[in-house]
């Protein structure tokens, strides 16, 4: 029983959720078997947490006087699991209002009220139609349209017709946000990882909405332009993104504005470079304030998304924005779930605070305390403790790091992705520098393809080095 499916669930439940539990076991309408009740109130009263099951102990309890059946066990684990499934169903089920309703209607339906349905119907189609929108928000206008659909074919067949353009509107507009969805994260995985994807359905899909002026919908606007950024680098639409997403955003779910500021986030990240006059640093500030401001950042547990973490750091860094920065981590160290990676991501970020303050051996310290356990957190310290190395004059040592550091990356990197080649990158200029730190020409050769490479790491860092030794060398 230790195995048990239905206590590896009941673990999973909350406090709340065992109470709400304890009384659905309780109500006839859902278990008329004494003996779940039982085993219920024993598990709870001797194990607390599920974990310690003494199976002779329990059947004891729940049958005295009878011998042990294991069989018999089975059963109740089995009609217990049963039970813990339909439990977690019906709460779903009644956590949304959406949900109730619909299967209100399909009650309804067949039992010719007909005003009781219709009633009911516009009801919840017009809280639907002006209520938040989620990525449900234009399938559940369809379902809406399919059991009016029922409806008509029972009792009035020629009224179906009247609705039929706005049946196809919202299949239209149901059919345009997937596709919108699934491309832009397409869009994504090609940029981080270079894999491929058909675009070409994508592109003559879009052009009907564009034609149809996005089915006058300003959400569906909004991820074209999403889109549009994401695939063809369009500056234009991340402007028009910005000033629509205000004047929208209190209608949208969440969920909604996380996938909105992430994707602006991704392509100032990955694309920035490509526009003209556009200052990323400032504009990837305003950004991630925006995710900040509007709690955007936490994860479906609660804990704050890494990356975010990560990058809002950078940028405050970058920015020479440092007691926002250490605010930064106190208010928030706490909610970054995973222990241990809480704690290297932590020590690195101190690490990097201090290398700003041109404190390195700080810097070092606390990058010695960063585990290896993560692969990005990982590639980022070994780099900069190659170049708190440099900044120490700590030749000899800095030498090997690199060595090893250059060993791991090229280990990492066939199944790796983008960032895995932008470290590999700079780590290979850097090593050049180092080898032909007494070349004055081949210095100014590695000097010359710096500057016209765009958003590696350390690349300004690294260019203000070579400069200075070139100063030297004259």
């Amino acid at each position: 029983m230790n195995k048990s499916k239905f206590l590896k669930l009941l673990r999973s439940f909350t406090s709340e959720e065992l109470k709400s539990f304890n009384k659905f076991i309780r109500s006839p309408y859902f278990n008329t078997n004494k003996s779940i009740i039982s085993l219920f109130n024993f598990l709870k009263i001797n194990s607390g947490n599920f974990i310690l099951i003494d199976e002779n102990r329990i059947f004891r309890h729940i049958y005295p006087g009878k011998q042990f059946n294991r069989k018999r066990l089975r059963e109740l684990s089995s009609q217990m699991l049963s039970l813990c499934e339909m439990f977690l169903s019906v709460q779903n089920f009644k956590s949304s209002d959406f949900d109730v309703k619909l299967n209100l209607l399909k009650s309804l339906n067949p039992r010719a009220i007909q005003d009781h349905f219709l009633n009911n119907y516009r009801l919840i189609e017009n809280n639907t139609k002006t209520g938040i929108i989620n990525y449900d928000h234009y399938n559940k206008l369809i379902i809406l349209k399919k059991e009016l659909f029922k409806f008509y074919n029972t009792y009035n067949f020629k009224a179906a017709s009247q609705d039929s353009e706005a049946i196809v509107n919202d299949v239209a507009k149901a059919v345009t946000f997937e596709i919108l969805r699934c491309s832009i994260a397409l869009e994504t995985i090609h940029t981080e990882f270079g894999s491929e994807y058909e675009k070409f359905i994508t592109e003559d899909f879009l052009l009907v909405a564009e034609k149809y002026h996005f089915f006058n919908d300003s959400i569906i606007e909004i991820y074209y332009n999403l889109w549009l950024l994401t695939s063809r680098k369009d500056h234009n639409a991340y402007n028009k993104i910005i000033s629509m997403y205000e004047l929208n955003k209190s209608r949208m779910h969440i969920d909604i504005k996380k996938e909105i500021y992430l994707s602006l986030h991704n392509f100032i990240g990955y694309n920035g470079h490509l526009v003209k006059g556009f200052n990323i640093k400032e504009e990837i500030y305003r950004v991630l304030y925006v995710i900040y401001n509007e709690k955007l950042m936490y994860d479906v547990n609660g804990y704050l998304i890494l990356n975010f973490f990560h990058n809002y750091l950078d940028t405050l860094i970058d920015l020479d924005k440092i007691s926002e920065a250490e605010d930064f981590i106190n208010i928030n160290k706490s909610e970054l779930g995973y222990e241990k990676l809480n704690l290297d991501t932590i020590n690195y970020f101190y690490a990097k605070i201090s290398f700003k303050k041109n404190n390195f051996r700080s810097a070092l310290s606390y990058l010695d305390k960063v585990s290896n356990s993560d692969l990005k957190l990982t590639t980022i310290k070994k780099f900069l403790q190659t170049v708190c190395l440099y900044e120490e004059k700590e030749f000899d040592k800095l030498m090997q790091v690199l060595s090893s550091y250059t060993r791991y990356l090229n280990r990492k990197l066939p199944v790796s992705s983008q960032f895995i080649l932008r470290y590999k990158t700079i780590s290979d200029h850097f090593n050049s520098f180092l080898v032909n730190y007494d070349n004055k020409n081949k210095l100014k050769i590695i000097l010359s393809v710096l500057r016209s490479i765009e958003r590696y790491p350390y690349r300004l860092w690294l260019i203000s080095k070579i400069e200075s030794r070139l100063q030297d060398l004259k």
